[in-house]
């Protein structure tokens, strides 16, 4: 039986991402490129809250209004 494949979509705590965390650090030892590490740094530091955005100006972009993901669903045509 194959397994099952693993989705990060948020919360990356605890040992998940302690493990994530060291499996990044290990492979910037080894790595003949960042292209190696570089996306699951961004997936550990965004998901994880270590990734800040410090200066957010939501308000210069008061005519774009956000949608849920249920609301983007049942309009887009995929």
């Amino acid at each position: 039986m194959a397994a099952k494949p693993v989705v990060l979509l948020a919360g990356i705590t605890g040992m998940m991402g302690d493990k994530l965390e060291s499996w990044i650090e290990q492979k910037k030892q080894t790595a003949s490129s960042p292209n190696e590490y570089l996306p699951q740094q961004y997936v550990y530091t965004m998901v994880s809250g270590k990734g800040k955005f410090d200066n957010i100006q939501n308000s210069r972009y008061s005519q774009i209004q956000p949608l849920t993901v249920k609301q983007y669903l049942e309009t887009a045509h995929l």
